[in-house]
């Protein structure tokens, strides 16, 4: 998964699913033999159109999560308006919409809010360094 941040406001990038209604970030799982920096830029590019390189990324952590699977979490400042931001090339068609929440606003949103628990979240986990 990336963490998007806006280099100016430190806002940081969310999606709204289409199958449940949720925020969410750009994530996705890895295609077989797929160094872990290269899927996320690979779905991140998928998911909202935004093209980043290796060098732009920062690697946050690695680590299991409730099911047992290892989420490589990596995070990037980028200048929004350097991209065109939109859902319409995802193959998985599963967001419809692209916003900008601050870290106060997230934190003031129930847990409910968010595809993954805010207990369970990486992005609010980071936010509130806890990772």
């Amino acid at each position: 998964m990336i963490i998007i941040r806006d280099a100016d406001t430190q806002k940081t990038l969310w999606g709204i699913r289409k199958d449940n209604g949720k925020a969410t970030t750009p994530c996705g799982g890895l295609e077989d033999g797929e160094a872990p920096i290269n899927g996320a830029i690979r779905e991140l590019k998928e998911e909202s159109n935004i093209s980043l390189e290796p060098k732009d990324l920062k690697h946050i952590s690695s680590d299991k999560n409730n099911d047992g699977v290892i989420v490589h979490t990596f995070l990037s400042d980028i200048d929004p308006d350097n991209f065109v931001i939109t859902s319409e090339y995802d193959p998985d068609d599963e967001v419809h919409d692209w916003f900008w929440l601050s870290d106060s606003e997230l934190n003031k949103e129930k847990s409910d809010y968010f595809h993954v628990s805010k207990e369970d979240n990486y992005v609010v986990k980071y936010i509130n360094k806890e990772l």
